[in-house]
């Protein structure tokens, strides 16, 4: 991803952020003159009104995120080397795997001891999960497969643990009995 990349990103977050609240606008307006005329269908505007919130909300924290990623110059000279972009929470580029929602978190691919895939059932479908642990005791959780309905057609899902295991040769893969051994006796980590 270069820098024009990132830049239309945060743009197409603030254009989204712009309509929605309208929508937001649109339907409190719709509230109040559903409540005034006595109409029974005023349950529709509400019904619109959260989910925008829950949207905007969620759009709104990636957006303020995605601006901090793009003042920190390591940060954004790190994006040159972009392997996988994944717009709804995650950037794999050559030496980080960089999260910027809910929280702009960074690993570093030498600080990786354990992955492990997971599979959810969930609600649109089954989703695949890469589980990561770092020596510093950090837990995290990236979506990499899913049969469910992705609502973004530049969306890019995939299993990066290849790109892990390239990068840091060492990486404990599954939840086996000896890596889980191992986790408790060299780094005091129970999974």
């Amino acid at each position: 991803m270069n820098k024009n990349n990132i830049y239309q990103f945060i743009k197409n977050k603030k254009q989204n952020n712009q309509f929605c609240f309208l929508i937001i606008i649109l339907s409190l307006i719709l509230i109040v003159i559903f409540k005034y005329i006595g109409n029974n269908f005023r349950i529709y505007p509400i019904i619109i009104l959260g989910f925008s919130l829950c949207f905007f909300t969620n759009n709104y924290f990636e957006y303020i995120n995605l601006k901090k990623i793009i003042k920190n110059d390591l940060l954004l000279d790190e994006l040159k080397n972009k392997i996988l972009f994944y717009s709804a929470g995650y950037i794999v580029t050559e030496n980080f795997i960089i999260r910027y929602s809910p929280i702009v978190e960074t690993v570093s691919f030498k600080e990786i001891i354990f992955i492990h895939q997971r599979k959810n059932l969930e609600k649109g479908g089954i989703s695949s999960y890469l589980e990561i642990i770092t020596f510093t005791k950090k837990k995290l959780k990236f979506l990499i497969n899913t049969s469910g309905i992705v609502f973004e057609d530049n969306v890019d899902i995939k299993d990066f643990s290849d790109i892990i295991l390239k990068n840091n040769p060492n990486v404990l893969i599954g939840k086996t009995e000896e890596n889980k051994r191992i986790l408790l006796e060299k780094y005091n980590i129970k999974i």
